[in-house]
């Protein structure tokens, strides 16, 4: 009996068993895991540098629009934002919204 376990003992030190033949490959896959999600993570930071620039460069060129349209029509454009204006305060009213106390200074605390 105690040859045997001392046979068994020999023939699984001389071999890699099992256990880790299965640790080297979970340990490869997790490498090359880790791998994918870094070039994964990478690319998608490039992809959301570019988007961000571009939006930049959208709002860029909005805003020479709006510029160039209001220098060419001033008239148009107060009346524009008077009238946007009013409108807004008409919904604020509306909707309840306490407008002095909305644009009114903030009170300091200490004072009272």
């Amino acid at each position: 009996m105690a040859d045997k376990k001392a046979k068994k003992k020999a023939r699984t030190a001389r071999s890699p068993g099992v256990a880790d033949r299965a640790a080297a490959a979970a340990h490869e896959t997790v490498d090359e895991f880790r791998e994918r999600a870094v070039k994964a993570e990478q690319q998608l930071v490039r992809r959301a540098e570019a988007g961000g620039q571009s939006i930049v460069d959208r709002a860029g060129g909005i805003l020479q629009k709006v510029t160039s349209y209001v220098e060419e029509n001033p008239f148009t454009s107060v009346s524009l934002a008077f009238g946007v204006g009013i409108l807004a305060t008409v919904m604020l009213r509306a909707s309840g919204v306490d407008l002095m106390r909305l644009l009114a200074p903030p009170e300091d605390d200490a004072a009272n």
